[in-house]
């Protein structure tokens, strides 16, 4: 009894939680799941649980629970029977008597036990269901039709056949409102389908057959209907009825599934032919075979080539059924395989159906029927098409299949696979590469099962053989991989693939002894270090990789991961890192408890040592501070190894935490960002002890004085650690309540200063405030403040705003101001004051002192310098104060609703008056804040409506309004912005939004003319414009409609307001077409903002691009086309440009805004009919653009475009060339397949006939649309018309057509005229002289371009060097063209082209000479063809004629321009000319990294390349900030290694003296240590202002407020410095050939002054030295600059020189001083060196090699 008591409660405790519709659904099934147990308890009796059904009944029923709940609830219930009969026939008696709505119904006729009560039991409640849903079908509008109908379908199934008397009535009342139903849906799909099973249910029940025939001939207009109740037809009846009409629904079925009918209807006549074949699946008859075979034939093999997904779908289903019935009949398949098989390689159904005929075929007769099979298939999963999923999944079920018939070691993988995906592996492709190894070599392999090693020795093998043949290009990809590189990633990523699949994998001894064969121990280690980082990553991954966690490393795999893990620490890449981070926890996993801690050190000292070193770089930065984050994150699963807890002590040992603390002072923001995220993360693990830098006192005096700086950099930096010392403070409170006094007290000082400027140099002793605000802002964030902290905040954050508008603000006279009326704070009064002050530097325009302008070019005297510094220090601070105030506010304003109330008020105030767009963001950012928090408070839910109303009456109020201080009303519009978002982020999606509703409705309203421009307009028109709202001419202001449209732009250009704005879409085009027609310009110009916004709705951004384009736009690595296809003709001209596959069809477009369809044909009739205007031109050129931005009309073919045709056509006579060509383009949009024939015609007709030229002109450019586009086929354009051809041609041979030449051009090449009369009509055309510069010069580009597209695609260099040796304009169209097809190949292939295209770089050299000698040459002519020549040389590996001798004309091109010299650098290289003066002074120019770009940086990379010996450039190239001169410098050098190694070997390899390096080490220090002196006092100035305390301000000082950033992200020149370095200590003590030892003088030069004046510094303060000299910008400079004295000799501590030995000294000591510096320091005095061991201390000093 005890146990049935406790049973009892818990059942009642769960059926709570299942009746909770507020529960979770997790929580609701777990619900289910435990009352399961207590019905179900095999081990005891439960009792009768009938209350508890009784509510699982009730639950079942409601229609407001959501189908998973219903559905674990009636398996629940069915498990019962028939335990629960009596329950549920109780329940179903009293479902009548509660009067149910239609909605109840459904769960009552879809639960099996009801369903069975009600056929046989219950039957006068079936009749009272049926009545229920009938009467709701009777009476529309019906909310849910789609519901009611499957309620009535369900309840027509349970009627018996025949019926009782008792059911006839209601059955016959039910049939008539489905019927009825039917007729009054005649294109909703779902719909017809549920009403037409119903009236088939219902008929077959009263034993009624209506003929197929008589459907036919009674619903002929409305096909959907017909098949909807044909479709019924052969869903009910028996198939022997269906067998007797079978000829006739098949015919009527085919007519409408052919490609011209609509897609809807298509759709539904293939559902209805597989519906009618699947009756004859189990048993197949004769009738239904013959038809299956002819539907095979005539519709699926026909249709499935260029299809939608939807018909893809259906397709498919059908062609299974068809399968079926063969298989059943005994077919073996192989006709059906064979026609499958021939099905283009694009279509997606060839590999659908390929896929369904393989589990019956087997794979043999896939292959045997089509041997290259395999071949499609790979190159289908690697190449652009869509169908590389479905390819890949049928591969790998071919693989499957062959493996489990063969299982033969390796045979089935060489036979059919190892050959075709080597070659795709070695892909100049990196996309192809990629998608290789992803979808074809990782399946094969880890279907290889047992034999994976095996298997991938044998692609190893394939790859090699592949390698070694000729028939890979010798090209490099644009990621400038060569073969080689290729093949070694190649490599690499199929040991890394088989590895990582089984461990098998390695312990096979036929892959282990492959592997050593192909890729040396040698080539390994070098890859482990390579240059390119997909190699370097791919050998890690490849060495430590394991298909088990368990399996540990291998000494000789962790002594390689010592060697030469730190060269993979450098990259910014998010992706590199990621994957190294997983890589290096994935080896601290697998390492034995006793080595996990070794090599975790090692991995922290390296990233600590050559990573986080002062003055390092961004990517090494990055890279190491990532890879801690990484550490201090705990591991997601249980069981792996946390690394946060044992990387802890070493990240705070003093060294490691002193480097990643002043990382928090970086130049980087990425940097800075990642180094507060590792330090938060630190404190909050809770060291103890806490590391002495957060317990320094100085380093709060340090965190105060970067806070306060004007540089963004430092006072973000400031900020950070401010936050960090509350963090990690004992007494946070003490803490905030110090930082508050200090933030008042500063924003008092501000205030008072500004009062007292009387000059601009006044401005230099401006303290600032917005570090602080950071601060506090973080502080505020992570933890919860008091009421009276925040309240203190609060007050200072309103001070800061006002004070700041004073000077970044429009002043305005807060009386005069509604809003300011509700929040007005003392300190607006005296920012007004500070506003009104007399003198010159407040209320300045901030725009006017750009960051780096303001200096830029002007050479200025102190006096000049100080007072702009002061200016920039005062609009600097002051946008930086109520940027950073602003964001304080919003979340200090939570301590009080009044406070609220204050900071949405001030916040709008600001928004409206500031002339600073950063600063307008920030406080758009509060103001949303704030707005999310009083949307989710219900007492301050009106303030958004009250700012709302505030803001639109600033806007609509005609007395008041005034033009906005930010461009296109951005202030206001971020008012509204924010109020809307936060509305819309508060409620859902479909709730309504009263007041984003009502807003755009205001707008929308506000945005329309006034109320005599409405009555002119609609009088125009002869429209009722019904959705447009006039504004009354009293209240009508163009300011007013100018910021509703400004306005209403940015909404719709917001993502978050979509839906909101969506149903809006249709009457802001409307809206934007009416105001360009008005009088004023800026309502023209903002009509004109709000169109192009709302096209953005309309259609995606990308809009005409086609999908190779699209592909090309999205991958960089993505191939481009062979150069044999550069003229294909297909889809290349104006009109044949594809649509994105996001755009919309004109029919959906009107259906979507119905509004639009009649506005526009009226507005196009109004203007075209009406003669062209200035302003209805702009209106026909938006409408014409509209139209061309949508999917072609033949795609939903629902006629809604037939009128606009006749305008179209109308528009391409207009006189204006724009309205001409938007027409064209428009033009094979609007037409449908239906009218395409008799539009062309008509086009010809007015070509032919009519001497107009701007008509001639729109006629071909319409041709030319319509030709191109998909209305017309290849074959159909192929035969047509050849008097329009010759017309044209005769056009083009009179001279005075010039100005429509080329479209002539281009309307041949649509009509796939042959190649001999384009050819010969552009050499006509050429031979007529035309002045430079003019309309005609397009045209003879137009000829230019056709020749050398037909002589690329026919090989004739003969036609090519006719547009080469024309005028000007012929020879700069030809050599582009040439130069864009190069620049689009990655390959040549066949030995054909390479010769073809060998000799036009023959016919290109001789151009290039030419142009060089003639004294009119044309530079861009020049620049091109030498160009293509380089291209030719180097990527493509020709040989075009250059030699020795063609010297004296090369170098002329150099004297032409500076731009052409990277390419005559490279054509010198190749001709053979790399010695000489000239060259080598041409070299050391151009390479400078300083003072070139990167492409002339590249051309001597690629020069130097060519040259035999080392050359002190590559040091420099070798670090080259761009990626692509450090990867040819690597070729040339001849090391694929990361610069830190192959630095080192370039300079061992040298064969240089000891003088010599140094002779080169001095000319490197040099350069680095440039303006050392002058950073160095800068940086001692800011020093020691900090140590002052914490009232310092960080005033004065000269530094700029914007100083120049680092120029070089990657570029390290102490790697360099430092490789020399090593150099000249290996070379230490050696003798020279021929002499004696050799000897170094130290000579007195000026590098000696500067090193001891930076010295002498020391003198004046060590412990300030120590810390400058310690910092990001001197310690490089320093350290190169000392290692160089060094290494010629002591010069500290000699002679008078003692003092300051002495003063080194005491440097060395000070606490903080980096260990680095204090090494060299140590070198300079010689300290800790014995006598002969100078060089191994040096080598010490070496740390980043």
């Amino acid at each position: 009894s005890t146990l049935r008591e406790h049973q009892a409660i818990m059942a009642q405790a769960h059926i709570e939680t299942i009746c909770n519709f507020e529960a979770s659904l997790k929580s609701r099934h777990s619900a289910i799941t435990a009352l399961g147990r207590l019905f179900l308890n095999p081990s005891s009796k439960p009792p009768k649980f009938s209350t508890e059904v009784e509510h699982l009944l009730a639950i079942v029923v409601d229609h407001r629970t959501p189908y998973p709940i219903r559905r674990s609830v009636t398996s629940l219930l069915q498990k019962l029977n028939p335990d629960i009969d009596d329950v549920t026939t109780t329940f179903l008696t009293n479902a009548s008597s509660s009067n149910p709505c239609c909605d109840d119904i459904i769960p009552y006729v879809t639960y099996p036990p009801f369903h069975d009560l009600l056929s046989t039991t219950h039957t006068s409640v079936l009749s009272d269901f049926t009545r229920i849903v009938t009467s709701y079908l009777s009476a529309p509008p019906v909310a849910d039709l789609n519901m009611a109908l499957d309620a009535l379908r369900s309840l027509s199934l349970l009627f018996p056949s025949p019926p009782s008397p008792s059911h006839i009535n209601i059955i016959e009342e039910a049939l008539a409102v489905a019927e009825k139903t039917l007729a009054s849906n005649t294109t909703n799909k779902d719909v017809l389908s549920k009403a037409a099973i119903v009236i088939a249910t219902f008929k077959r029940t009263l034993s009624i057959v209506s003929p197929p025939t008589t459907i036919i001939e009674k619903y002929s207009t409305t096909p959907m209907v017909a098949i909807a109740l044909l479709r019924g037809f052969a869903a009910t009846y028996h198939t022997d009825v269906v067998e007797s009409y079978l000829s006739v629904l098949l015919s009527f079925y085919k007519t409408y599934s052919g490609f011209d009918v609509d897609v809807s209807t298509r759709f539904y006549a293939l559902q209805g032919i597989e519906l009618l074949l699947s009756r004859s699946t189990a048993d197949v008859r004769p009738p239904f075979l013959e038809a299956a075979k002819d539907v095979l034939n005539t519709v699926v093999m026909v249709s499935w080539e260029n299809v939608g997904k939807n018909i893809n779908t259906v397709l498919g289903g059908l062609f299974e059924t068809i399968v079926k019935i063969l298989v059943a009949s005994g077919d073996t398949l192989g006709r059906t395989t064979a026609l499958t098989l021939k099905q283009p390689d694009h279509s997606k159904g060839k590999y659908k159906a390929l896929e369904i005929l393989l589990p019956h075929t087997g794979p043999h007769l896939l292959l045997s029927t089509d041997p290259n099979l395999i071949s499609v298939l790979i190159n289908t999963c690697t190449g652009f098409s869509d169908n590389c999923n479905i390819a890949a999944d049928l591969m790998i079920k071919i693989m499957l299949h062959l493996k489990s018939k063969d299982d033969a070691a390796t045979d089935w993988v060489t036979k059919c696979w190892a050959t075709p995906v080597a070659k795709n592996l070695l892909s100049p492709s990196p996309r192809t590469r990629i998608r290789t190894a992803a979808f074809i070599l990782a399946p094969l392999l880890k279907a290889s099962g047992k034999q994976i090693g095996e298997a991938a020795a044998a692609f190893l093998c394939a790859l090699n053989t592949a390698h070694e043949s000729e028939d890979l290009p010798p090209t490099r990809d644009i990621f400038q991989f060569t073969p080689s590189h290729i093949y070694l990633w190649a490599i690499l990523e199929t040991i890394k693939i088989a590895k990582s699949h089984s461990k098998l994998a390695c312990t096979s001894e036929k892959l282990n002894s492959t592997i050593a064969e192909f890729l040396p121990g040698e080539t390994f280690t070098n890859a482990l270090s390579h240059n390119f980082d997909d190699i370097r990553l791919a050998a890690l991954t490849a060495l430590t990789i394991s298909p088990s966690k368990s399996i540990p490393i291998s000494p000789s795999s962790l002594t390689l991961l010592y060697e030469n893990l730190p060269f993979s620490f450098k990259s910014s890449s998010p992706n590199y890192l990621s994957t190294l981070c997983d890589l290096l926890s994935s080896i601290l996993g697998r390492l034995p408890k006793e080595k996990q801690h070794g090599f975790l050190s090692f991995i922290v000292n390296t990233l600590i040592t050559k990573n986080l070193y002062p003055s390092t770089v961004f990517d090494k930065e990055t890279c190491a501070l990532h890879i801690f984050n990484k550490f201090l994150t705990p591991p997601n699963k249980s069981g792996e190894f946390n690394t946060s807890v044992a990387v802890l002590p070493l990240l705070c040992s003093p060294k490691a935490f002193a480097a990643i603390f002043s990382r928090l002072d970086s130049e980087w923001d990425r940097a800075r960002d990642l180094a507060s995220v590792v330090m938060k993360k630190i404190i909050q693990l809770k060291p103890s002890p806490l590391p002495s830098k957060l317990v320094c006192p100085t380093t709060f005096s340090r965190a105060l004085f970067l806070a306060s700086s004007p540089r963004s950099r430092e006072s973000d930096s400031g900020a950070n650690l401010l936050f960090l010392l509350y963090i990690s403070s004992t007494t946070p409170q003490t803490f905030v309540s110090e930082l508050t006094s200090i933030l008042v007290s500063r924003v008092d000082a501000m205030s008072e200063a500004l009062m007292n400027i009387n000059s601009a140099f006044d401005g230099q002793q401006l303290p600032l405030a917005h570090g602080l605000f950071l601060a506090l802002k973080m502080i505020i964030l992570a933890s919860n403040q008091s009421a009276d902290q925040l309240k203190k905040i609060f007050d200072s954050c309103i001070s800061a705003i006002n004070i700041s508008l004073a000077v970044v603000a429009e002043s305005k006279d807060p009386t005069d101001d509604d809003l300011a009326k509700g929040y007005a704070h003392a300190d607006f009064e005296s920012s007004h004051q500070l506003a009104n002050a007399n003198n010159v530097t407040l209320n300045v325009n901030g725009g006017c002192l750009g960051a780096n302008t303001s200096f830029g070019g002007l050479e200025m005297d102190e006096e000049e310098t100080k007072r702009r510094n002061g200016v920039q220090r005062i609009v600097v601070g002051s946008w930086l104060l109520a940027k950073e105030a602003c964001g304080c506010l919003a979340v200090s304003s939570v301590a009080g609703n009044e406070l609220v109330e204050a900071a949405g008020g001030l916040l709008i105030k600001t928004l409206t008056t500031l002339k600073h767009q950063g600063a307008a963001f920030a406080a758009a950012a509060a103001l949303n804040k704030i707005a999310l928090h009083c949307f989710k408070s219900p007492s301050l839910q009106r303030l958004p409506s009250t700012w709302m109303e505030g803001l639109l009456k600033e806007i609509t109020q005609k007395t008041t309004v005034h033009q906005s201080t930010l461009r296109r009303s951005s202030g206001y519009a971020f008012g509204f912005l924010s109020m809307m978002k936060a509305e819309c982020s508060c409620f859902p999606p479909t709730s309504p939004l009263p007041i984003t509703t009502s807003t755009i409705q205001s707008l929308l309203n506000w945005s329309s003319p006034s109320a005599s421009q409405y009555k002119t307009h609609a009088n125009r028109l002869s429209l009722d414009l019904e959705n447009i709202t006039p504004i009354d001419d009293d209240l009508y202001d163009w300011k007013c409609r100018v910021h509703s449209m400004n306005i209403l732009r940015l909404l719709l250009l917001d993502s978050t307001l979509s839906l909101q704005l969506g149903p809006y879409v249709g009457n802001a085009i409307v809206i934007a077409l009416l105001g360009f027609g008005d009088g004023s310009w800026a309502v023209s110009n903002s009509a004109t903002m709000v169109f192009a916004a709302a096209m953005l709705k309309v259609v995606d951004s990308d809009k005409n691009s086609t999908a190779s384009e699209r592909s090309l736009l999205s991958t960089s690595a993505a191939p481009a086309p062979s150069m044999s296809t550069a003229d294909s003709g297909v889809g290349s001209g104006k009109g044949g440009k594809g649509k994105s596959s996001a755009a919309i069809t004109p029919n959906q477009l009107f259906l979507t805004y119905p509004v639009l369809r009649p506005f526009l044909l009226a507005e196009l009739k109004s203007s075209v009919g009406k003669g062209f205007g200035s302003s209805a031109n702009m209106t026909i050129y938006s409408i014409m653009l509209l139209l061309s931005r949508l999917q072609p009309a033949q795609l939903d073919d629902e006629g809604v475009c037939q009128d606009f045709i006749p305008l179209a056509l109308e528009c391409l006579c207009s006189k204006e060339h724009k309205l001409r060509l938007m027409a064209s383009r428009a033009l094979p949009v609007i037409v449908d397949s239906a009218s395409s024939e008799k539009c062309l015609a008509y086009v010809q007709q007015i070509l032919l006939a009519l001497p107009s030229i701007d008509i001639k002109h729109g006629a071909l450019m319409g041709m030319t649309a319509l030709l191109g586009s998909s209305l017309f086929s290849r074959e159909r354009r192929m035969n047509d018309d050849e008097n329009t051809i010759v017309a044209v041609c005769d056009l083009l041979s009179n001279p005075n057509n010039a100005g429509l030449a080329s479209e002539g051009f281009e309307a041949l090449r649509a009509m796939m005229a042959s190649d001999n009369v384009r050819v010969r009509s552009a050499k006509k055309f050429l031979g007529f002289k035309f002045a430079q510069f003019t309309p005609a010069a397009r045209a003879t580009k137009a000829a230019a371009r056709t020749l050398v597209s037909v002589g690329i695609r026919t090989r004739k260099v003969e036609i090519i060097e006719v547009a080469l040796e024309s005028s000007h304009d012929s020879k700069v169209a030809g050599v582009k063209c040439l130069k864009k097809v190069l620049s689009n190949t990655d390959e040549l292939r066949g030995e054909d082209e390479r010769v073809f295209w060998e000799k036009v770089g023959v016919v290109l050299k001789g151009v290039l000479k030419r142009e060089v000698n003639n004294d009119d040459a044309y530079q861009p002519t020049v620049r091109r063809v030498s160009r293509c020549l380089v291209m030719l040389e180097n990527d493509f590996n020709l040989r075009v004629g250059l030699g020795v001798a063609d010297m004296e004309w090369l170098w002329k091109v150099s004297n032409m321009e500076h731009r052409e010299v990277d390419n005559v650098i490279e054509l010198v290289a190749i001709a053979g000319g790399v010695i000489g003066e000239r060259f080598q002074e041409q070299l050391e120019h151009s390479g400078d990294t300083r003072t070139t770009s990167w492409r002339c940086r590249l051309s001597v990379s690629e020069a130097l390349g060519r040259a035999d010996g080392f050359t002190t450039q590559f040091l420099d190239l070798l670090q080259d900030e761009d990626v692509d001169v450090r990867k040819s410098a690597s070729r040339g050098v001849g090391y694929d290694v990361v610069a830190e190694k192959s630095v080192v070997l370039c300079c061992e390899e040298s064969g240089l003296s000891t003088r010599e390096i140094l002779h080169v080490m001095e000319r490197k220090v040099r350069s680095v240590c440039e303006h050392l002196l002058e950073y160095f006092e800068g940086e001692l100035e800011g020093l020691r202002g900090v140590i002052g305390g914490i009232d310092n301000l960080n005033l004065g000082g000269t530094r700029r407020i914007f100083e120049e950033e680092k120029a070089f992200m990657f570029s390290e020149s102490m790697v360099g410095v430092q490789a020399l370095a090593k150099m000249v200590q290996r070379k230490g003590g050696k003798k020279e050939e021929g002499g004696g030892e050799e000897k170094v003088v130290w000579e007195d030069d000026d590098l000696t002054k500067l090193l001891l004046k930076v010295l002498s510094l020391a003198k004046i303060d060590p412990v300030s030295f120590a810390l400058a000299v310690s910092g990001s910008a001197i310690f490089g400079k320093f350290h190169c600059l000392s290692l160089y004295a060094i290494l010629k000799g002591n010069i500290v501590g000699v002679g008078n020189e003692q003092e300051l030995r002495e003063v080194i000294k005491t440097v060395i000591r000070v606490e903080g001083i980096h260990e680095e510096i204090a090494n060299v320091l140590k070198g300079l005095i010689g300290e800790g060196e014995e006598e002969g061991n100078k060089m191994d201390s040096v080598n010490k000093m070496l740390f980043l090699l």
